[in-house]
């Protein structure tokens, strides 16, 4: 995750003039577009304020530190990847959640209910939407070079 300490100080700055949650966190879109706080992680900062913290500094992590982001280990992952998965593309990212979602709760009798029912659901997603996964799959993957690999929560990139 990038270093948004400075847009922290930002959200303290609204609170403290007394803007609302929606103003405060419009504000910060405008100044900081692609780059800003997920709308979650500004709501979390805005309540700390709200609930008299002071201090804009992160909370202490627990745990071990994280040895995920070494080179040798980075290159080893994407080895796998590309070794195991070539067929991974946005399209597993968007349409595996997309299909789970909507046949989610119900129950197929056979394997070819489960299939009829998978491809209508799949039919029927529109065709604009699957170029948005791939414009948010683009700019997801500019964010990720962008912060050097570094964790990013959320899915709003505007």
């Amino acid at each position: 995750m990038g270093d948004f300490k400075e847009q922290r100080v930002c959200v303290k700055f609204c609170f403290k003039l007394g803007k609302t949650f929606t103003e405060a966190f419009q504000m910060l879109q405008q100044a900081y577009g692609e780059d800003c706080l997920s709308r979650t992680q500004y709501h979390e900062w805005y309540q700390r304020f709200k609930s008299d913290r002071t201090s804009v500094e992160d909370d202490p992590n627990s745990g071990r530190p994280s040895t995920s982001m070494d080179d040798d280990r980075v290159e080893k992952v994407l080895a796998v990847i590309r070794q195991n998965r070539p067929d991974l593309t946005p399209a597993d990212f968007f349409l595996f959640p997309n299909l789970k979602s909507s046949l989610k709760g119900r129950r197929f009798q056979t394997v070819e209910q489960t299939e009829e029912n998978s491809t209508r659901n799949l039919c029927a997603i529109p065709q604009n939407t699957f170029q948005d996964a791939i414009q948010n799959w683009k700019k997801r993957w500019e964010r990720c070079i962008k912060s050097g690999g570094e964790y990013s929560e959320g899915n709003e990139f505007d």
